[in-house]
């Protein structure tokens, strides 16, 4: 693949594919990235450059891990009327 949007747009349907390996990698485990990098290859056919995909796999995780997506509810426990927030990642 030479096109490096085409190889963000796998990366990011690898990542979004497989979140065990995402988040063992957020509890340091740095072989996640090679599980990635295998399903990049698998998604790509074979055609993915290895050593792009994983600069894009860790810019990719390391951007989520700076910037993560949340969404923000408000629970309220109906007998003793505390108001909980959770966070929860998309």
């Amino acid at each position: 693949i030479e096109d490096s949007g085409q190889l963000s747009d796998i990366v990011r349907s690898a990542i979004e594919s497989n979140q065990a390996a995402v988040e063992d990698y957020i509890n340091g485990k740095e072989t996640a990235v090679r599980f990635l990098i295998g399903q990049v290859m698998k998604k790509s056919k074979g055609t993915a450059n290895p050593n792009s995909a994983e600069a894009e796999i860790i810019k990719q995780l390391k951007n989520e891990l700076d910037n993560p997506k949340l969404d923000s509810k408000q629970f309220k426990a109906p007998s003793c009327g505390l108001v909980l927030n959770h966070i929860f990642y998309e």
